[in-house]
């Protein structure tokens, strides 16, 4: 909790993509250890979740780790960035099959050669009604199908909507640790109840202020 992370790069955004412009200062990385799932979380937007999330994965790709990042948030602004083909992709290719389907991980290749993610999708929106009368354990979704992958990679990251959601909920249920992006204010209530009934094996990483 007492370690500071930096982005270890930023985003020049054009018209038709993303370019990722590296920079060459060291990031503070020594909070991480092997096989760790982290949720990057804050109940308000615009708070830099996606941009911790990307950052935190490819920086560590590109030191060669293999990395996997699940993008659970309904706007999708991670899969925009790491697929240049994702306006292509159904909701059968994406977490959306998982969450609402139960099917597993729908895992594609980024431009970075160990980075991975599973898309998101804007159906997802709808994922609170859609579990509303679940009869399974709905928030352990995204956990029982990520259990049977994770040993494969060395840090799995999870971008989560701006929302204590049931999407949210399934990234805790899934995680080892959250790292909440900027002030958490009001977010620190619901979440310490959430971990004390549902999730008592997830951890603070600590917050992280972009």
């Amino acid at each position: 909790m007492n370690c500071l992370l930096t982005p270890a790069f930023s985003f020049c955004h054009t018209r038709r993509s993303f370019k990722i412009c590296w920079k060459t200062h060291k990031v503070a990385f020594s909070i991480l250890t092997d096989r760790m799932i982290v949720s990057i979380a804050s109940q308000k937007g615009g708070t830099g979740k996606t941009t911790t999330s990307i950052s935190l994965a490819a920086g560590l790709a590109r030191k060669g780790e293999k990395i996997l990042l699940i993008d659970i948030d309904s706007q999708a602004n991670s899969s925009k960035v790491l697929i240049p083909h994702y306006q292509t992709l159904t909701k059968e290719q994406t977490i959306y099959t998982t969450i609402l389907d139960r099917q597993p991980l729908p895992i594609h290749q980024t431009h970075i050669q160990t980075l991975q993610i599973v898309p998101s999708h804007i159906l997802l929106s709808n994922t609170d009604v859609e579990l509303t009368n679940a009869m399974d354990h709905r928030e352990e979704r995204l956990k029982r199908e990520l259990d049977k992958i994770k040993h494969t990679y060395e840090h799995i990251f999870i971008d989560c909507p701006p929302a204590l959601s049931w999407l949210t909920l399934n990234a805790f249920t899934a995680s080892d640790n959250v790292l909440v992006t900027v002030s958490p204010g009001y977010f620190i209530k619901p979440l310490q109840r959430s971990r004390s009934f549902l999730i008592p094996r997830c951890n603070w990483q600590g917050y992280c202020l972009p």
